[in-house]
């Protein structure tokens, strides 16, 4: 259960950390609200969303996710120069489901330990672009709100 070391053995897995309630920060409650809600959402969308958030909503809802070469809001924000060819690409999927994530979920020690993961996975909010929420505004009639909720914005594409 406890990591230990000697002069001849060294353990540094530990159990301790799985038994420690991360239900709301880490585990299946961080985002439970966003796949109800996403779910609830009828036919089979086209989901956009960060990396983590795409992989969570493809996994747990009746939607799909695009390949990796069609969608680009992965690891590092758009530079504002090539920021609406990519948006305005994006928009032109009539009846796809957008979602703004920048709920954080932390890391755990367990996460830390067994080294899966990067540390900042569930930094999920560094994903998107400040611009992103800027587009959506001047361009209402593209989008609309179908659920928010703490720091999530779950949008139809229109």
């Amino acid at each position: 259960v406890f990591p230990f070391e000697t002069p001849y053995f060294s353990n540094k897995n530990s159990r301790l950390g799985s038994l420690m309630p991360v239900d709301k920060t880490a585990g299946a409650g961080l985002w439970k609200d966003l796949v109800l809600a996403a779910d609830a959402v009828g036919g089979d969308r086209t989901l956009y969303a960060d990396g983590v958030t795409r992989y969570v909503l493809g996994t747990l809802t009746h939607h799909h996710i695009p390949s990796r070469t069609s969608y680009d809001f992965d690891h590092s924000p758009l530079e504002v120069t090539a920021y609406p060819s990519k948006v305005e690409s994006m928009s032109k999927d009539s009846g796809a489901l957008l979602v703004i994530n920048r709920r954080n979920g932390f890391e755990t020690m367990s996460s830390r330990l067994s080294g899966h993961w990067p540390i900042d996975i569930l930094q999920v909010s560094k994903s998107y672009p400040t611009e992103l929420s800027q587009f959506i505004d001047e361009h209402k009639e593209k989008f609309k709100l179908l659920w928010s909720q703490d720091k999530i914005w779950l949008y139809e594409i229109l």
